[in-house]
């Protein structure tokens, strides 16, 4: 049984908490930022078409790799029985990233209207590849909470992406060249840093980083995480299928400006992001030990501070929303203050939904979240279908809400169903139960 290394040195579990939460909150706003930056700089540097070509590259790939990355990092992270080892994980996401990049190119060449469009899906995925193989990386150390080792690789990441995105433009001016040079930063940062990093932190366990193909603990760890893939797949499907109906039906022009607004409110979910990874871990243990009080206590900590901070964001957008968007963008994308304030309405519903989708995974709860995602997604799909030609990005932004409504909705049953039926083992069932470590 492997065990457990690299804690930064504190033994005080309400310290290290709060060093975790400051170091994922730090790494995951810097990153943020700098994806807000390579926003500015398509927006500023090209044209919103230019947006909105690489935002329709985002949309076609992101399903497809966070279906074949099967959430190994929130499966990782939770795994504290340490039933895979490192080298199962790594091995299991190499080979998910070979099938969904020639799956994302292969889709690329039937949904790209032009050559320009279609080198941006490949590149984009080979970006989205490269990051896959970050992100295992991201999970073991997230399990061993040195997420102080993930944000420096965030930092690196964000700076040179938008290094490699201002150069791409300036030398070609098109999406398909920005996303090159994106794909070149995060490949540096991989092969430099996280690569290493774990490498190191491995040598204390007696285990070596590179990725392992057994046959049998990369089945059985398939089995366990496929439900999460789906899930992944379903919740990129919900940020995706309004892009894909507003291209569909409005054009390039409005889903870069679509883009541009909904960039805001992924920015208030970095906050919740290192909330939720940082907890993760402990919910886990908590649930693991059948300690349903405090399990149920920490979460609603984590659900106000995220209720507390939609509802700030929400405030924004009424009190400052067009000047906000004049300032950094561009007038060209200051026009739709209502589309902004209800994109931010659900917004902040859908963080609130986030962190109980953090709960949920500690939980072990990975095949309730599937039907729970289906209905998400029809729900959105057809009030897309219906509300967009008639009332544009504002009734794209109505849809999302509804959409993050029902998300809160189901998820807060399922936790609370896990809780009342939580059991030491930790886990939902006996067929995921336990396997010997490879």
């Amino acid at each position: 049984m492997a065990t457990e290394t690299g804690g930064q040195g504190s033994s005080d579990p309400p310290k290290r908490f709060r060093r975790n939460v400051a170091w994922a909150a730090f790494g995951n706003a810097f990153y943020a930022a700098c994806q807000w930056l390579m926003l500015i700089a398509l927006a500023r540097l090209g044209t919103p078409e230019t947006v909105g070509k690489f935002a329709l590259g985002l949309a076609l790939t992101a399903p497809i790799f966070l279906l074949a990355g099967l959430q190994l990092r929130g499966v990782q992270a939770t795994d504290s029985r340490r039933d895979f080892r490192f080298g199962t994980y790594f091995g299991t996401r190499v080979v998910a990233m070979v099938f969904a990049t020639a799956s994302a190119v292969g889709l690329g060449l039937t949904a790209a209207k032009d050559r320009e469009a279609w080198l941006t899906v490949l590149f984009v995925a080979l970006a989205k590849a490269v990051e896959g193989l970050s992100d295992v990386h991201y999970g073991y150390l997230q399990q061993q909470e040195r997420l102080d080792v993930v944000a420096r690789s965030l930092i690196a990441r964000g700076v040179l992406a938008v290094v490699g995105v201002v150069v791409g433009l300036l030398a070609l001016e098109s999406a398909a060249s920005a996303s090159a040079g994106m794909a070149l930063a995060w490949l540096s940062v991989l092969l430099v840093h996280d690569i290493p990093s774990v490498r190191h932190l491995l040598h204390g366990e007696c285990e070596v980083g590179a990725p392992v193909f057994a046959r049998a603990p990369m089945q059985r760890l398939f089995v366990l995480a496929a439900p999460l893939g789906v899930v992944l797949m379903l919740g990129s499907l919900q940020t995706n299928i309004p892009r894909f109906v507003i291209e569909r039906v409005l054009g390039n022009r409005d889903l870069g400006v679509f883009a541009v607004l909904s960039s805001l409110v992924a920015a208030g979910g970095v906050f919740v992001s290192a909330l939720g990874q940082s907890a993760s871990p402990g919910l886990a243990r908590l649930f693991a030990a059948g300690d349903v009080a405090r399990f149920r206590r920490n979460l609603g900590a984590l659900l106000l501070i995220g209720a507390v901070l939609g509802g700030g964001a929400v405030a924004v957008a009424i009190l400052a929303g067009e000047p906000l968007l004049r300032v950094v963008f561009g007038a060209e994308y200051a026009g739709q203050p209502n589309v902004f304030i209800w994109l931010m309405v659900g917004g902040g519903l859908g963080y609130v939904a986030s962190l109980l989708g953090h709960g949920m995974t500690a939980a072990r709860q990975f095949r309730a979240q599937v039907p729970l995602f289906l209905v998400l997604i029809a729900v959105l799909g057809i009030l897309c279908l219906v509300l967009v030609p008639p009332f544009g990005l504002l009734g794209c932004a109505w849809a999302l809400a509804v959409a993050a409504t029902v998300q809160l909705l189901g998820s807060a049953y399922v936790v609370l169903r896990a809780s009342k039926e939580m059991r030491p083992s930790g886990f939902e069932d006996a067929a995921t139960g336990p396997q010997g470590t490879p």
